[in-house]
């Protein structure tokens, strides 16, 4: 029998305090979702969380729930046909609801980092519909921490940003006659690792003083990397930017030198761009950048390795273009059609138990 996806509720649960990748991907699976049609939708928040402010005006008419997490709160999410958790903290409620009123959930594994032991967490992932891991590596890291727990992969999309062709001839001018070298993403440098990155530019701006780097994004390590940039006028902070899409437009090489990552969603828009990429070969990078075909890859953490791949992509253009052209060809893979449709067919399987 046909499922009625119109009578269907899906609830999504998103308690991440601030507004990064995770919460740019949640909001496009929704968006993806209402122009599917079908699914109704409604979206679990915390109380002041960036993510209700950032929501697109096509999404203002889904419900958005603040709700204690309670028994009592807990009672509109029964209407639910199927629950996504979209980052651990909501895994718990996402457990709660299930075994409140039965209601299958699914969980979507952002990172690699290793989870918790104990007893609640590791049922609350067994009892999971499904685990989406977003590459093998998170995967990987999920077959070894329990092998009761049921996987699928999904990856991440690319957002698609728009270029403002005002703003893209000022960045233009901006830039003149340099070389730019950008970086996307949270400066949370554990994390990030644009330490590595500035020490990079550091070894290259005397043999390439035409070279500069922008760096698109705040967090909590901002202020220790403008201390380690300090006195280098080639590095730029440019601070959150809600559609980077101009200034994707206008580097000449993307650079990713995280020293974690579970995807690296930034990568996806920066090949979408035509931007040849460099990132460090770590966590679920690799299922992205293939080394040599559409990026290269160089070693995590090693500012001298990163440095030589954008020195070689520097005085190659040849092969700054051919990377740039297939890591474009290459993002068609990972359009926001194609990520919906893939959870389109896990919320259907969840209904009917499959």
């Amino acid at each position: 029998m046909p499922i009625d996806r119109s009578q269907a509720e899906i609830i999504h649960i998103n308690l991440a305090k601030c507004f990064r990748g995770g919460e740019r991907q949640t909001i496009l699976l929704m968006e993806q979702l209402k122009s599917m049609g079908g699914w109704s939708q409604s979206i679990i928040l915390a109380r002041g969380q960036a993510l209700e402010h950032e929501l697109p005006a096509p999404l203002k008419s889904i419900a958005v729930r603040r709700i204690p997490i309670t028994i009592k709160g807990l009672r509109t999410a029964r209407t639910a046909a199927v629950v996504h958790a979209h980052e651990a903290r909501g895994v718990y409620t996402a457990w709660l609801v299930n075994r409140l009123y039965g209601i299958p959930y699914i969980i979507t594994r952002r990172v690699d980092k290793p989870l918790k032991t104990n007893a609640l967490t590791r049922d609350a992932y067994r009892r999971a519909f499904r685990v989406v891991c977003l590459s093998n590596r998170i995967q990987e890291m999920m077959a070894q921490y329990d092998d009761k727990v049921r996987l699928t992969r999904i990856p991440s999309a690319f957002v698609g940003f728009t270029v403002d062709e005002a703003q893209l001839r000022l960045l233009q001018q901006e830039r003149g006659r340099n070389f730019v070298i950008g970086h996307l993403g949270a400066l949370n440098d554990v994390h990030k690792g644009q330490s590595v990155l500035i020490e990079a530019v550091r070894i290259l701006r005397s043999e390439i003083p035409e070279l500069k780097l922008w760096l698109l994004g705040d967090g909590p390590d901002e202020s220790s990397l403008r201390a380690l940039a300090s006195g280098m006028s080639s590095i730029e902070f440019k601070g959150f930017i809600k559609n980077p899409g101009a200034h994707l437009a206008s580097m000449d090489i993307f650079c990713f030198p995280s020293l974690q990552e579970g995807l690296g969603s930034a990568l996806l828009d920066a090949l979408n761009a035509g931007v040849a990429v460099v990132a460090s070969s770590v966590g679920g990078i690799p299922d992205i950048i293939q080394h040599e075909r559409n990026g290269l890859l160089v070693p995590s953490g090693d500012a001298n390795a990163l440095a030589s791949a954008i020195k070689r992509l520097y005085y190659d253009r040849s092969l700054r273009d051919r990377l740039a052209e297939t890591g474009r060809k290459d993002a068609l893979g990972y359009t926001p059609e194609v990520m919906a449709e893939s959870y389109d067919v896990l919320y259907r399987a969840a209904l009917t138990g499959r």
